[in-house]
């Protein structure tokens, strides 16, 4: 395998968010941007471990200290037609820092040239070549507490029609990809959080697949053999997103998207039952009522039993959701705009530092550059070298705020200019506030495979 011998951005980028309304419910306006993908650390309460891929131009950053600050560990904006996927962590822990998964593909002239899969055992200093996924567009990893075995699903193309669920296959030094579902396309997959030990991966499909009877479908034995499951309970259509307890082993818990309503088992796929809306035969369309869109569980949902849903009512309108009880009740937290998505709910971070404000509860942000060093070996990005305030002022969670939650929420929506926007609320998702996130602007690019003429 080959390393990579390029320069890293060599900074750190202060991240510096437009104020959210206080006083408001409804989310602020913020200036469009687009292309990012989030990925929080498995223990964000107490590593406060961010990593943010910009797709076009290709660049990777990493924040240790809750999205405050971020530093530049990959940069290949200088090339053309390089495009970065999501980092995917697996959830291992380890001495020598995170391992991450990130799909690059590269293009010229439009037209799709190689797709490349990287990996790094060190958060993000050294990344070294993977065997890419299969297919002919970029891949959805999900990783599993086996460092050597994840599994993958790959968009269809006219090239490459069928999905299928795809496995990583070691075999000597070497890794391979393996097709473990072939007859019906799914659309995502839920790994347990215990895998080494149950060997357990659902999948939603885009369709009941003709063997098994089912939108649903489990496997107990690392994706060698399938079975349907709660076909009687679910609708006789396609499923969408599938949400694991980060308690499984212990409460069986999980969550299933279809015919705009939301699902959950509580016995492995067993049996299902309809959290939202509950006011509607929730299998026959045309009928006026709430819907279920995004949605996502806590991070440490098997503890903290809380979940998030953004919901849109018969005049359109869309409203945040809140269940703290598993989804047996439901609490209105804000309004949001159209098509908005929820990317993270993460347990808040333990605060390791005061909150500035100014006379009006802002917060304030100091920030210095950093040297960084680069490396023939990999890419290496520099420590923080002096001290950041809070993200936002801090809340006091002894005072009586019902509505409040201890919870860190990063959504993707659309402002009034039809641009996709950033927001995080670092109070359960009462008060919004925009991210400014960082980019890159190369003052000229390169070919990836030659000095453009």
């Amino acid at each position: 395998m080959k390393r990579i011998g390029f320069v890293a951005l060599g900074c750190l980028l202060a991240l510096v968010p437009l104020v959210a309304h206080a006083q408001s419910s409804s989310l602020p306006v913020c200036s469009g941007q687009d292309g990012y993908f989030l990925t929080a650390s498995p223990w964000y309460a107490q590593d406060q471990t961010l990593f943010l891929s910009q797709s076009d131009p290709g660049a990777i950053w990493q924040s240790t200290d809750a999205g405050r600050t971020w530093a530049g560990v990959v940069d290949m904006s200088r090339y053309r037609g390089v495009q970065f996927g999501p980092v995917s962590i697996v959830p291992v822990e380890s001495t020598s820092g995170f391992r991450l998964y990130s799909p690059w593909t590269v293009f010229s002239n439009a037209t799709l040239v190689a797709r490349l899969l990287w990996y790094s055992d060190d958060s993000g200093t050294t990344w070294l070549s993977r065997t890419p996924t299969p297919g002919q567009t970029d891949s959805r990893l999900y990783p599993t507490d086996n460092p050597a075995i994840m599994f993958a699903l790959v968009d269809s193309s006219p090239q490459w029609p069928s999905t299928g669920i795809w496995r990583t296959y070691p075999l000597n030094t070497s890794w391979w990809w393996q097709w473990v579902l072939e007859s019906t396309n799914a659309l995502d997959l839920a790994v347990s959080p215990d895998y080494l030990e149950d060997q357990t991966v659902f999948a939603a499909l885009e369709s009941v697949s003709p063997e098994l009877g089912s939108p649903v479908i489990v496997s107990t034995d690392g994706g060698e053999t399938w079975q349907g499951r709660g076909d009687d309970d679910l609708c006789s259509e396609g499923a969408g997103s599938i949400q694991i307890s980060s308690g499984f082993p212990e409460d069986h818990t999980l969550f299933v998207h279809q015919a705009s309503s939301l699902f959950r088992s509580q016995d492995a796929g067993e049996t299902w039952e309809v959290v939202f809306p509950r006011d509607r035969p929730h299998c026959q369309p045309g009928v006026l009522a709430p819907t279920a869109d995004s949605y996502k569980l806590s991070s440490n949902f098997g503890q903290d039993h809380t979940l998030y849903m953004v919901t849109t009512g018969p005049n359109d309108d869309q409203r945040l959701l809140v269940s703290g009880d598993g989804g047996a009740t439901w609490d209105y937290q804000s309004s949001v705009s159209r098509s908005t998505s929820l990317l993270w709910v993460l347990a808040a971070a333990e605060n390791r530092g005061g909150s500035e404000t100014d006379e009006a509860g802002n917060a304030l942000f100091a920030g210095a550059m950093a040297e960084g060093t680069s490396a023939s070996s990999g890419v290496r990005a520099a420590a923080p070298k002096s001290n950041w305030t809070a993200f936002l002022p801090l809340i006091d969670w002894s005072a009586a705020q019902p509505t409040a939650r201890s919870f860190t929420l990063f959504i993707n929506a659309w402002n009034e200019m039809d641009e996709s926007t950033y927001y995080r609320s670092d109070d359960g998702g009462v008060t919004w506030a925009c991210m400014l996130l960082p980019t890159v602007q190369p003052p000229g690019r390169t070919n990836y495979f030659g000095r453009e003429r």
